[in-house]
């Protein structure tokens, strides 16, 4: 109340111990707006003759270096009331993209009044409030892509028909859980056969391949009705009758919302993003129509991840008689150890 309107927060992430004082205004301007004071192209031309010319002096100065100052990530938090209705208590969500692996790091927050960004002159607004704690990222995403094992790898059956794992867009990019708000038009999936040798043709072999499908029509969740279906990721082979294996690399890029207008501050007014079979999640779609463009007001970063997948192809007829495939099992139950086809039948009969 006391600054009359809306108050939002602003968010740098430093590496540990690199920034010993606070961020001033100028710092949050520089990274959020991109506008940078230059003093030599605000002076008046010369009205004619030849462009005045700088001196050169003897012993040119050199650049200080900043690589230690500049932040590596921010964001801009909405700010409201928090769940218990407490007046002085203020609360937001939001997401800190492109940080590194296993490292710490300060986050330093300030909130600003929103008129202080609506000055086009940008002049210093001193902080409502400020702090700073220390964060750090883990070292792995632990993350199971398209089913796959605790150990990482997507196990296959020789012969298996129908392979189509698939796994949410927002887990593949490492946003699971990350509010925040992307731009569904803008998913890009790509695959590429490791470096080994003999993996190509394995991969060709059992018609291995990652495609982006379009979500499924008809998903029975009362969510559907408020949210955008995010396109699925899948692995789809078709195993051949020999075991074997191979590892493919899988990446995925977005445009996710770093900086929004003022019209966009808050994003619960964007439809949510709806993982597989209508289930929902933390992060928001920039529209409700594919194809519609995205707010060029707004600054978006593309976020990109790439992960390696290691996919083994064997003969398990316990496996085959889980899933229901009797021919696979009576065809390969004469070179079979005796105790697997016992469990095999066995697991044949409890499925019925």
């Amino acid at each position: 109340e006391s600054v009359g309107g809306l108050v939002r927060a602003h968010v740098l992430a430093y590496p540990a111990g690199s920034k010993r004082s606070p961020p001033e205004f100028a710092e949050y301007a520089k990274f959020f707006v991109g506008k940078q004071e230059d003093q030599d192209k605000e002076k008046p031309k010369a009205a004619g003759g030849p462009p005045p010319q700088r001196k050169k002096s003897a012993e040119p100065k050199k650049a200080k270096s900043s690589k230690h100052s500049q932040p590596e990530s921010g964001c801009v938090v909405c700010l409201g009331l928090c769940n218990s209705g407490d007046p002085e208590t203020l609360e937001g969500r939001s997401t800190l993209l492109g940080l590194k692996p296993g490292t710490k790091y300060d986050v330093f927050v300030a909130i600003f009044p929103e008129a202080a960004w609506l000055d086009d002159r940008q002049q210093a607004v001193a902080p409502l409030a400020r702090t700073m704690s220390p964060h750090a990222t883990c070292s792995d995403l632990n993350l199971r892509l398209f089913g796959a094992s605790p150990s990482g790898v997507v196990e296959l059956l020789t012969e298996e028909p129908d392979v189509n794992r698939q796994m949410c867009f927002l887990d593949l990019l490492g946003l699971r859980g990350a509010p925040c708000v992307i731009d569904q038009d803008s998913f890009s999936l790509s695959w590429k056969c490791a470096d080994s040798k003999g993996c190509a043709k394995v991969v060709q072999d059992n018609g291995i391949k990652v495609v982006l499908r379009d979500p499924p029509a008809g998903v029975e969740s009362p969510a559907v009705t408020g949210g955008v279906q995010l396109r699925v990721p899948t692995l789809v082979a078709s195993p051949a009758h020999l075991a074997n294996k191979a590892e493919i690399s899988v990446s995925a890029s977005a445009s996710v919302l770093m900086h929004p207008c003022s019209k966009h501050l808050v994003p619960s007014s964007c439809p949510t993003a709806l993982s597989l079979h209508g289930q929902s999640t933390e992060a928001w779609c920039c529209a409700k129509q594919p194809g519609a463009a995205k707010c060029a007001d707004c600054r978006w970063v593309t976020v990109k991840n790439k992960q390696s997948l290691p996919v083994r192809i064997s003969v398990d007829i316990v496996r085959m008689a889980e899933i229901g495939d009797i021919q696979s099992v009576i065809k390969r139950a004469e070179v079979c150890e005796q105790a697997e086809v016992r469990s095999a039948v066995a697991a044949l009969l409890a499925t019925k």
